[in-house]
């Protein structure tokens, strides 16, 4: 079963339809909380396949009241219009197709060992401070420092990486490069930075697409296996759950906009 979240934790994907009059009206699809919208939309390809699979009254309605000027087989006019909502924030977030598969489906674990791949040596960490490196120390060196800005710089996580050895080595090194080379260098410090982002759904998601934009210049293997996400796939979806939903989306929105 889905497990069941309120609005802090809830996402809603809507197709953002046009009607007669052009207006730009946002039509709600399905609320899951992320871990299943993203098991969700990795279900299809892209928007085309993924609106021909919604109930037929979902697709009549849209077609009748919220295509003007959208052709709904094209797929340059389909491009982006679905978009994933944060429930409580109303940011957007993007939509993980099965091309990202391996995003969605990726354990805590295994993004672990995957990012240890990258830990630097001494000497590669010297080659950095030397501005020495080579083009995919650098491009290593760039996820860590994007990291580090984005969840370390000046927040609580800050307090819990362990400097140490990168003291005694260098002495008078301080602030945010002390920081920096203690993570890049120590596995200790790089399990405590992957755990404490991991532990929100979103969070987790974003690192390991930024980790997967560089895996791929970096390594020749797969992100991850297809015999691991063929067994994980639409794992604890409930398909019954997910058309009612859908249908009470539905039932909502015609009420709201009184058709």
């Amino acid at each position: 079963m889905m497990e069941k979240e309120g609005l802090k934790n809830s996402y809603t994907l809507y197709f953002k339809g046009v009607n007669e009059l052009e207006q730009k009206i946002l039509f709600p699809v399905i609320t899951l909380n992320l871990k299943d919208m993203d098991k969700f939309t990795a279900n299809y390809e892209d928007s085309i396949s993924m609106f021909n699979c919604l109930p037929k009254s979902i697709k009549n309605y849209i077609s009748e009241n919220l295509s003007y000027n959208i052709d709904l087989e094209d797929k340059k006019s389909m491009k982006n219009r679905f978009v994933i909502k944060n429930d409580a924030t109303n940011e957007n977030v993007n939509i993980l197709f099965f091309k990202d598969s391996n995003v969605v489906y990726i354990t805590q674990k295994e993004l672990k060992e995957k990012i240890l791949k990258i830990i630097f040596s001494y000497k590669e960490l010297q080659l950095i401070l030397r501005n020495k490196e080579s083009d995919a120390l650098k491009l290593r060196y760039e996820f860590f420092l994007d990291l580090y800005n984005k969840y370390v710089k000046d927040k609580k996580l800050s307090t819990m990486i362990d400097t140490y050895d990168i003291k005694e080595r260098y002495p008078k090194m301080g602030g945010d490069k002390l920081l920096i080379s203690s993570i890049i260098t120590d596995k200790a410090n790089i399990l405590v930075l992957v755990t404490k982002i991991g532990q929100k759904s979103v969070d987790k998601r974003n690192l390991t697409i930024e980790y997967r934009k560089i895996y791929k210049k970096l390594f020749d293997d797969e992100f991850l296996d297809e015999k691991l996400i063929k067994k994980r796939f639409n794992k604890d979806l409930d398909v019954v759950e997910m058309k009612k939903n859908i249908l009470k989306n539905y039932k909502v929105f015609k009420k709201i906009y009184n058709v």
